[in-house]
């Protein structure tokens, strides 16, 4: 039987047997939460931005809203948490549109979006699908872009991504495809994975002791003078505390936190280029761009002797399990559980099962995986 892996299953492997079994092996297909409510904001907020970005791209990918079929159940505060997270989307991709669009587009040449790409590899079939192809029209040279929305782009976040099979995989892919029907002489190489984080921000707590949460983004949220006095920085500004030549400064009283999308004028999109005028740092500051990454041959040689080996491995353990192995599930796929690693840097969908006897048929809590390539459908 043909083997089927992705970068989202060889990560869950990569980081715990157990939770690779219940998602990806289980029943042959896997399984995964349900998430209703405000559960789903992370991944329909990540779709937003990304559908957002590549129809600005691409004509063939109309955008679509991925918050359209959203059932807030007559919630007034998820309603309004809804709002919240397309403000949020309205300013990371204003924000992109600010710095990045124009240089991008005379830059670049589109040549396709999440295509779907395979490669065989000794038995594996390894499926991507990588966000935008472009080629440079300076020098017709080949990369892939990679957007991420990330809660913030540190130095730890930046600096994973030149060791991330990702960066690796979807080359690999991509140039198998590109190369088919060449000549060996003739094999188009391309010339890196460009990693575009665009930056969400993360929950904070306002004010302190409310139990109200929000992203602390100066993209949808910003602070407005309410003194009735006149203020150097005008009626509103992105920032508590700010420097300049004559020293240290900071808001006094008057100021209060406000949501951009509901009381400034022209909602978020005015405010973002009302910023990319008086503040253009705050812009730049959620809109990352790393330079190409590209692998060498080493790398990628061992990487596809590792994959292949390993996924191999798990269908061997796969069809063991099945067939009622004596060491069970804790011989073929032990749980990982070090250092936090259920917890952090969120609890693993698969806790309640692991940990606390909840049953991977409970139609409340679990359903089956989505499945996200042809592949696994075939």
């Amino acid at each position: 039987m043909t083997i089927y892996a992705s970068n989202s299953s060889r990560a869950c492997a990569e980081k715990c047997l157990r939770k690779r079994w219940w998602a990806y092996e289980y029943k042959g297909r896997g399984i995964q939460r349900r998430r209703e409510g405000r559960q789903e904001f992370p991944l329909l907020t990540g779709t937003g931005v990304h559908r957002s970005i590549e129809s600005m791209l691409s004509p063939e990918h109309p955008y679509t809203d991925p918050y359209d079929n959203f059932d807030c159940q007559g919630d007034e505060r998820t309603e309004y948490l809804v709002g919240e997270q397309k403000a949020l989307m309205c300013g990371i991709v204003n924000a992109w549109y600010l710095t990045g669009y124009s240089e991008f587009s005379h830059t670049y040449e589109v040549l396709g979006v999440e295509r779907e790409e395979t490669v065989e590899l000794g038995g594996l079939v390894w499926m991507s699908r990588p966000d935008i192809l472009v080629r440079r029209k300076s020098d017709g040279s080949l990369f892939i872009i990679n957007l991420k929305t990330t809660k913030r782009a540190d130095d730890r976040w930046t600096a994973q991504w030149p060791i991330d099979q990702q960066t690796l995989s979807e080359v690999v892919a991509v140039e198998h495809r590109l190369n088919q029907d060449r000549e060996e002489a003739a094999l188009i190489k391309l010339s890196g994975v460009i990693i575009l984080g665009l930056v969400k921000g993360e929950q904070l707590e306002y004010p302190k002791g409310s139990g109200k949460w929000y992203h602390n983004n100066p993209l949808i949220w910003a602070w407005h003078n309410e003194s009735g006095k006149a203020h150097p920085r005008g009626e509103w500004t992105a920032r508590y505390e700010w420097a300049d030549d004559e020293g240290n400064h900071r808001l006094g009283k008057g100021w209060v936190k406000r949501e951009v999308w509901i009381h400034y004028e022209g909602g978020v999109a005015a405010w973002v280029a009302h910023l990319a005028q008086v503040d253009p740092v705050i812009l730049h500051n959620h809109i990352l761009q790393l330079p190409p990454i590209m692998r060498d041959e080493r790398q990628v040689q061992a990487w596809k002797r590792a994959v292949t080996s390993q996924e191999l491995a798990i269908r061997i353990r796969r069809g063991a399990l099945e067939n009622a192995h004596p060491g069970g599930i804790d011989a073929l796929f032990p749980m990982s559980t070090s250092a936090g690693n259920c917890l952090w840097p969120g609890k693993c969908d698969f806790f309640q099962i692991c940990h606390e006897n909840a049953d991977p048929e409970d139609e409340q809590l679990y359903m089956p995986r989505v499945l996200n390539h042809p592949g696994e459908i075939i």
